[in-house]
C-alpha cells in the first residue's frame, strides 16, 4: 500500500529531525552557568558579564522581538523603507518590534503591523525563530506571516523614519535575489515564507 505523499513527506522530515538531535546530543555536555553581573542597562538592552566555568563573557542581553511577512488580501507584500541610524542608510525591511516587558511575541506583532504598516492583521501563523548573532547576544526574533485584513492608518513613533510599500511577489523575489533586501531577519522570514506557500 503506498503512503500519501504527505505523509511520506512528513515522515521524512521527523526522521532526519530525530537523527539530527540525537547526533547534537552525544557531542554535547552539560554546561554549568555561574555567577551574572550587570555592567551596563539601556532602554532596551543589558550588557552582563557571564561567568562559565572560571571564564568571564560579556554577553548583550535583549527582551526579544517580532517580524513578519504582510499579505495583503490581494497577495500582496508589504515592505517598509527605514531609515537605519546604526549604519546611517535607509534599507528594506518587513515590519519589527521590540518586546516590551510582559508582552507575547504575537501581541507584538499584532502591534507593530498597525504601527509600521497601518494594517490590522487577521491571524498571525509561525515561521519560527532566530537567533540574531548568539555568539555575543541572546536576542531572539519571532518570525510570522501576517495575514491583513483592513488598513487603519500608521501610528509611526517620533524617532521613526518609514516609508510603506505593496509589492507583488516576484519583484519581492527579485530584490531578494538582486541584494537590495539586506537585512538578516527579512531575508529569512521571506525564504521561510516562500518555501511554505511555493510562491511562483
Amino acid at each position: 500500500m503506498n503512503m500519501p505523499r504527505e505523509r511520506r513527506k512528513a515522515r521524512s522530515t521527523a526522521m532526519k529531525s530525530s537523527t539530527t538531535r540525537s547526533m547534537a546530543s552525544e557531542a554535547e555536555e552539560p554546561i554549568r552557568l555561574g555567577r551574572r553581573t550587570e555592567l551596563f542597562r539601556g532602554p532596551v538592552i543589558t550588557l552582563v558579564e557571564r561567568e562559565i566555568e572560571g571564564r568571564a563573557y560579556r554577553v548583550v542581553e535583549h527582551p526579544g522581538a517580532s517580524c513578519a511577512v504582510p499579505v495583503t488580501p490581494e497577495g500582496k507584500i508589504v515592505l517598509i523603507r527605514q531609515f537605519r541610524p546604526a549604519i546611517g542608510e535607509w534599507i528594506w525591511e518587513i515590519p519589527a518590534g521590540t518586546l516590551e516587558p510582559g508582552e507575547l511575541p504575537e501581541e507584538c506583532m499584532a502591534r507593530e503591523v498597525v504601527e509600521e504598516i497601518g494594517w490590522e492583521a487577521e491571524s498571525l501563523e509561525s515561521l519560527g525563530s532566530i537567533l540574531t548573532s548568539p555568539g555575543f547576544s541572546n536576542q531572539r526574533i519571532h518570525l510570522f506571516v501576517a495575514h491583513l485584513s483592513r488598513q487603519v492608518g500608521t501610528r509611526h513613533e517620533d524617532t521613526e523614519r518609514i516609508n510603506v510599500h505593496e509589492l507583488d511577489w516576484d519583484e519581492v523575489r527579485r530584490m531578494m535575489e538582486c541584494n537590495e533586501i539586506r537585512d538578516g531577519k527579512s531575508l529569512v522570514a521571506l525564504h521561510r515564507y516562500e518555501s511554505r506557500y511555493g510562491r511562483d
